[in-house]
């Protein structure tokens, strides 16, 4: 397990800058296959701008940096997230590309995502504008992968990648390596490593280790000096680990479960706000508490608006005191 200084003590009093894309996600009713689906639901979404309303509903401060088009939809995703307190001083808007659109299909708990879009603006983002916007306050950057497809975004999260680093910034990274995006695990490896290398919190689905072609133990030899890995699996929970071999168990919450859509964007804004307010640690009340978020959002249709306000937390939580053990991971 490497080192790496982006892991020391955060004493930033800034927002936790969300980077990647924003999109419409186009929810299929009902959720089958395409000769059967009655009718698409527009809803606003895109892991970073999920993200980004969590922390904001979960009541820490976030910020969004990405590129957004200057079409109706992208108006309205600029409108939600102003609504919902989002700083959006970083953000780019561009003429030159459009809001990319996501059907989202199949059953709630295996969600299938297609995306479409003549560029994509999200993709449009640029180094330089990462560059000249301020970053070194960032209490912590959540970053995921759609970006790194093509360019110039994959050179744009590149180079906030290096800011991180160079201010030691700690980094979520949540690949959600879908294989019709990376249908070689050569090549996502090669593309998605040196955010693991530099990620203080790594949060993957418990399908998507092989879609890497690694295992465990190989990702857990990747992470940095006291690095945290979670790997979340829906109805069965999660598990998480640090420091060593061992994993930790966090049992579910039984909900009545709708769509999955968010769910884990949800669990990743928890887990990363929960870091920031205890000053980089995370204990076994941390990740149940992002367990918590999580399965709140699958009880609710579309992944911003099924995001759950903190009270909502606090009220399941009361609710359920599963035994665990209280484990600190950081210190």
């Amino acid at each position: 397990m490497s080192v790496h200084p982006s892991h020391s003590r955060n004493t930033r009093s800034g927002p936790i800058i969300c980077a990647g894309e924003a999109l419409i996600d186009l929810i299929a009713t009902p959720a089958n296959t395409w000769s059967e689906i009655d009718y698409f639901l527009p809803r606003i979404g895109g892991a970073p701008a999920n993200t980004s309303v969590a922390i904001r509903r979960l009541g820490g401060q976030s910020a969004f940096l990405g590129s957004l088009a200057n079409d109706q939809p992208g108006v309205w995703i600029r409108e939600r997230l102003t609504d919902e307190g989002v700083d959006l001083s970083r953000m780019m808007f561009t003429d030159h590309g459009q809001t990319r659109l996501a059907t989202v299909t199949g059953p709630i708990d295996h969600r299938d995502f297609v995306f479409y879009g003549a560029p994509a603006a999200d993709t449009l983002l640029t180094p330089d504008h990462v560059r000249n916007v301020t970053l070194q306050d960032a209490s912590a950057i959540i970053i995921g992968s759609l970006l790194l497809l093509s360019e110039p975004g994959r050179s744009a999260i590149l180079k906030l990648l290096g800011i991180a680093d160079e201010f030691a910034i700690p980094i979520t990274f949540d690949p959600n390596p879908r294989p019709q995006s990376w249908p070689d695990p050569e090549q996502a490896r090669e593309c998605l490593l040196p955010f693991v290398r530099q990620a203080r919190i790594l949060k993957l689905g418990a399908e998507e280790p092989e879609i890497l072609g690694m295992t465990i133990e190989e990702l857990r030899t990747e992470q940095p000096l006291g690095g945290v890995l979670i790997l979340t699996d829906g109805a069965n929970g999660c598990w998480y680990w640090y420091g060593d071999d061992r994993s930790r168990a966090v049992p579910p919450f039984s909900v009545d479960a709708v769509d999955s859509t968010g769910a884990g964007d949800a669990f990743t804004a928890a887990i990363t706000l929960r870091s920031v307010e205890r000053d980089g640690r995370i204990e076994f009340e941390d990740v149940r508490f992002a367990s918590a978020v999580g399965a709140l959002t699958t009880t609710r249709q579309g992944a911003m608006d099924a995001l759950p306000y903190r009270s909502s937390v606090d009220a399941l939580l009361s609710k359920a005191n599963p035994e665990g053990q209280k484990d600190a991971i950081g210190e």
